[in-house]
């Protein structure tokens, strides 16, 4: 008796365990991602049960790293995820981080009109040799491992470009006095176009850049204007610009005023240019006792 009431207590309890787990794993294989497509546009990842996720680029405000070694994504480590507001994103599995010699290839494609001198193959095999000299293939995580292997690279990278430089002694003009190696001159090209690919056109950094842009031109157009003669506002130019100014010659006003505003803004730190912008454009008026460019 006593048996029978055991069973019946634990009987329903491992066939909602079982459940569980063939539901867990059902939809597992249902989210497998069976494609994934990446350019310069966005992402886009088709699952097993034919669901599609897709965002684009200009689309994201949120990127985090999820790490799982249980449940659906436990298979490739975890996503990187993608969000674009609470009602649109895209999961990217964390091994397609990992870069394949096909995808290399796709990127090689996409850029090969940047390298006009170079050919394909010449493009394709200098590239498959800078990934083999990385000591980091797997999504980088920020590990101390990792870390140093990025500074030993960094360093023997240094080291391999400079030795790449050789100086002769010509024997006729025509001749060159510094000669670089051919190839080490490929891969430091597309080196170039990785970083401007990942890094300067990453869509964070742009609006950045183009926020960066809109101050420089605003400032330029605010001391354009308060270089006028009989501006009332020259108080707001630094001691030297005002001395620089008078120091113009009459017929080269227009250029010099030009040559001293972009010399004024070209000596003020990233900081110090945005709260000048701030103060000269009224959204933070700060306090009489804060600093300014002198």
């Amino acid at each position: 008796m006593y048996l029978i009431s055991v069973l019946i207590l634990v009987l329903p309890i491992a066939v909602i365990a079982g459940i569980s787990r063939n539901q867990r794993k059902l939809s597992a294989i249902r989210s497998h991602t069976v494609e994934l497509r990446a350019d310069e546009l966005g992402v886009k990842r088709v699952m097993a049960d034919g669901r599609e996720e897709e965002v684009d680029w200009f689309e994201v405000n949120e990127v985090e790293v999820v790490r799982a070694s249980k449940g659906a994504h436990a298979a490739y480590g975890g996503v990187l995820v993608l969000g674009a507001g609470d009602t649109r994103g895209c999961l990217v599995p964390l091994d397609r981080l990992a870069v394949t010699r096909e995808e290399r290839y796709r990127w090689l494609e996409s850029v090969l009109t940047d390298l006009r001198e170079f050919k394909e193959h010449d493009a394709s095999v200098t590239l498959d040799d800078l990934m083999n000299l990385c000591p980091v293939l797997e999504p980088f995580r920020g590990t101390r491992k990792q870390r140093e292997a990025l500074r030993r690279f960094t360093s023997g990278l240094i080291s391999r470009y400079i030795g790449g430089i050789e100086l002769r002694t010509p024997s006729n003009l025509q001749e060159r006095r510094v000669v670089f190696d051919e190839g080490l001159l490929r891969e430091i090209e597309i080196l170039k176009l990785l970083t401007r690919r990942f890094v300067i056109d990453n869509p964070a950094l742009a609006t950045q850049q183009f926020g960066k842009k809109e101050i420089v031109r605003k400032l330029f157009e605010v001391f354009m204007d308060v270089t006028e003669r009989g501006s009332k506002w020259q108080s707001i130019l630094p001691i030297r610009a005002r001395e620089q100014l008078d120091e113009i010659a009459p017929e080269e006003r227009e250029t010099g005023r030009a040559r001293v505003v972009a010399d004024l803004i070209s000596s003020l730190s990233d900081q110090e240019a945005i709260v000048l912008h701030r103060r000269l454009s009224g959204a933070g008026a700060g306090s009489v006792l804060d600093s300014l460019p002198r």
